[in-house]
């Protein structure tokens, strides 16, 4: 089959997008609990590839892999302040290290796995010159008190120096030996030793009051991260610049609340804090410019650390891994094009990225095209990463459209559909039947091709298939066709899927709009069933036919008698007897069955049938007779002719049971069973709570009974009568087992003896009822 590419390119335009420098920051431990928040990041700088990070949470996580992968530990921590708070954190070799916050000071000399507690006391910041050798400090906003503890033992012994200074509260400090210089950062101050750590004055103020949560130089480069107000606590702050060893600083308002710094150079240094801030200056804190690309606006920062100019760590909600940024140079490829077929025209972007857009708009790295114009494609792993975009220009034909008639319309069986394809711009076309002309009729399911070469040389084929909706296929079930006077014929025709019924008989259309008809003449009837479509079907035409006769058989009855009485007899005794039935036609007619109305005591053996009777003759009928019971028994025979039944009454009037017996004293009896009468009560008691009697009974019955309760006083007097409160009927068999409570009120009588009478039907019992209140 020929096929031409229906696209022409007209334009492919490369274009390079400004090049910004964007820092970039990936996620590489995901933190979404504010309580579980890391607070300070410290590298060991003799070997980089070990790590510390802590927080709250009593966490502490290390890596050995220079920050690829990170294992966190917990510390068993004495509470001080908030649970597992822990703000600086230090180690001296990949082994010995410290870390404190307002839960204490611990040490660890397995790297970071365990930690053994060496300072019970709410701290903030510590540094350590040595293995043994270092300071805490902590206090100060609240209690004016700031207060400097050293260890010169490793933390087994402790002293401290406290000193009063107003509205100033320590944070973080620095050692340079154990005798010489020391520098420590409070609120709005900077504070120095001169003997290693062992005392201490404030040198000079950083300007108001505000919480300095970090100290960061180097050299003569001072960086001091700064929230507002003694606590810092209200959300907003800062950064101060000094190039003077901390004499002077240059302020810079960011906003929100800054706590973490770092520096890289005389000129260049970074800082975190709250909002997702990160920012960075170049010009010795002239100006700072933001770099939290990656960082989510949700995530709060507290500390930063760079290994080297292109390596660096910010903690907060997670960590985040400092990246330079890349640039990305996308390029559209043409995969398949618009052919003969109308497939679309797709694009495809070379390379695998996080992130496409074409023309704005975020897409996929393939773009269906079936229009005409300019594509741009732009491609990104980061949405901070550079990128130059690339363009295509596209303009395209459009293929031969072939319109037909609409087949979305139902057509039922029986319908015809027209087909008449309108083959504007068609040289050429051939069904798929060899039907030689353009339109055409369908009147069965069909499934045909219509191929057709247009005006371009192409070739195209359109598939029509479409199935016609079957009518409501209609079924009877069975019915009587002959039936007998008085008798009514239900017919119910079963149809699938429909939804309009209509009844007919040769005269007339009936009312009804339902499956099932019930008839009473001798006519001939048939539905029509419609389905939701509109799709009808006709049934069959069914003939019911009336006799209107006589009985053809009936019981003779017994001489003078209209029922057949066997007298008394024993139990457990076997009877058979006959009757005889009467063919009062001139036909001969076949008894198919009998019956008796109960069924219980009374049978009629089924080898007896088919009896034939002769016309105007009679023939015996067998009916055999054992039962268990005892008692007055009545059963009723039944005949069934073609269109009525005969019957008689059949009956026992007593059945007993009787033997022979002596007694110890050698005396003959004779024992005989007698029917129980009911009803019968079988149980009855009394509860009394002060002058509120209970009263609860059971009986059995055969049938509904009246139930009594009246009170009466010991001369016979009636008092009063009861109502019962519950009355439960448990039905089995011929039985009823009842059970009935009342409650009696006696509080108004005097104490002394009085008497329940219950009846129920003929029974009745008496209770005694005692009146103690």
């Amino acid at each position: 089959m020929f096929k031409s590419i229906y696209f022409v390119l007209v334009a492919l335009i490369l274009f390079a997008a400004p090049e910004t420098s964007f820092s970039q920051w990936v996620k590489i431990f995901k933190e979404n609990n504010s309580s579980r928040i890391l607070l300070d990041i410290y590298f060991l700088p003799a070997n980089p590839d070990y790590g510390w990070i802590c927080g709250k949470d009593a966490r502490v996580l290390r890596t050995t892999d220079r920050g690829q992968t990170w294992i966190e530990s917990k510390i068993d921590y004495n509470k001080h302040g908030e649970a597992g708070f822990f703000e600086s954190i230090i180690f001296l070799n990949p082994y010995v290290g410290y870390v404190s916050g307002p839960s204490g000071l611990y040490k660890s000399t397995d790297g970071g796995a365990t930690w053994k507690l060496c300072l019970d006391e709410y701290v903030w910041g510590c540094y350590f010159v040595n293995e043994v050798y270092g300071v805490a400090t902590g206090g100060g906003c609240s209690d004016s008190q700031q207060i400097f503890y050293l260890t010169t033992d490793g933390g087994v012994t402790w002293t401290n120096q406290i000193y009063n200074e107003s509205n100033t509260g320590m944070t973080d400090l620095y050692l340079t030996s154990t005798t010489g210089l020391g520098l420590a950062v409070s609120s709005g101050n900077i504070w120095i030793s001169y003997d290693g750590g062992k005392n201490w004055s404030v040198r000079n103020s950083t300007g108001n009051n505000d919480w300095h949560e970090e100290l960061s130089f180097k050299g003569n480069t001072f960086i001091l991260p700064y929230s507002t107000g003694c606590h810092g606590g209200n959300g907003k702050g800062g950064v101060r610049f000094s190039l003077d060893g901390g004499f002077t600083f240059r302020d810079t308002y960011l906003e929100a609340s800054m706590f973490g710094s770092f520096v890289i150079s005389d000129s260049v240094g970074w800082v975190c804090g709250r909002n997702n801030t990160v920012v960075q200056t170049k010009d010795a804190g002239f100006t700072w410019e933001s770099y939290n690309c990656g960082l989510k606006v949700e995530d709060d920062m507290d500390d930063i650390y760079f290994i080297d100019d292109t390596t660096g760590f910010v903690v907060g909600l997670g960590i985040y891994k400092y990246q330079l940024p890349k640039k990305h140079k996308a390029k559209i490829k043409v995969i398949d094009s618009t052919l003969c077929d109308n497939t679309p025209l797709i694009l495809e972007a070379e390379g695998d990225y996080e992130y496409y857009d074409w023309n704005g708009f975020p897409g996929f790295k393939q773009k269906e095209v079936k229009q005409s114009g300019t594509y741009i494609l732009s491609v990104y792993n980061m949405e901070c990463d550079t990128i130059i975009s690339d363009t295509i220009t596209l303009n395209l034909k459009t293929p031969a459209k072939l319109n037909i008639s609409d087949l979305s319309e139902a057509k039922c069986v029986g319908d015809t559909i027209l087909l008449n394809p309108d083959l504007t711009n068609v040289v050429s076309y051939s069904w798929s039947d060899n039907f030689a002309e353009v339109s055409r009729k369908i009147f069965t399911d069909t499934d045909l091709t219509l191929v057709v070469e247009d005006t371009s040389g192409c070739l195209q084929e359109f598939n029509f298939s479409y199935k016609f909706i079957p009518l409501p296929e209609v079924k009877f079930k069975d019915y009587k066709s002959n039936a007998c006077r008085n008798e009514p014929v239900i017919l119910e025709a079963e149809i699938e899927n429909a939804t309009t019924y209509n009844w007919y008989n040769r005269k007339k259309r009936l009312i009804s709009n339902s499956p099932t008809l019930e008839v009473q003449n001798g006519e001939e009837y048939y539905i029509v069933a419609e389905n939701s479509l509109g799709c009808s079907s006709v049934s069959d035409t069914i003939a019911i036919s009336y006799e209107y006769i006589e009985n053809q058989v009936s019981i003779i009855p017994l001489e003078g008698s209209n029922n057949i009485d066997l007298g008394e007899m024993e139990v457990l005794s076997p009877l058979s007897f006959t009757i005889e039935v009467n063919n009062t036609s001139d036909q001969e007619f076949v008894l198919e069955e009998a019956f008796m109305e109960t069924n219980t005591c009374f049978s009629i053996p089924k080898s007896q049938f088919p009896l034939v009777i002769a016309a105007n003759s009679t023939a015996e009928l067998t009916v055999n007779f054992y039962c268990a019971d005892y008692g007055e028994l009545k059963d009723k025979l039944i005949l069934r002719d073609r269109c009525d039944y005969d019957s008689i009454e059949v009956a026992i009037e007593r059945l007993f049971y009787s033997f022979d017996a002596n007694t110890k004293c050698e005396v003959p009896v004779k024992v005989t069973n007698v029917k129980m009468k009911y009803p019968r009560i079988t149980h009855s008691h009394l509860s009394q709570n002060k002058g509120k009697i209970t009263t609860y009974l059971e009986y059995i019955s055969e049938k509904d009974e009246s139930v009594l309760l009246s009170v009466y006083n010991t001369l016979g007097r009636k008092l009063f009568e009861v109502e019962p409160d519950n009355i439960i009927i448990n039905k089995s068999g011929d039985f009823s087992f009842c059970e009935i409570s009342a409650e009696i009120d006696m509080t108004q009588y005097s104490d002394g003896l009085y008497f329940l009478y219950i009846s129920i039907g003929s029974e009745y019992v008496v209770l005694n009822l005692t009146n103690f209140k």
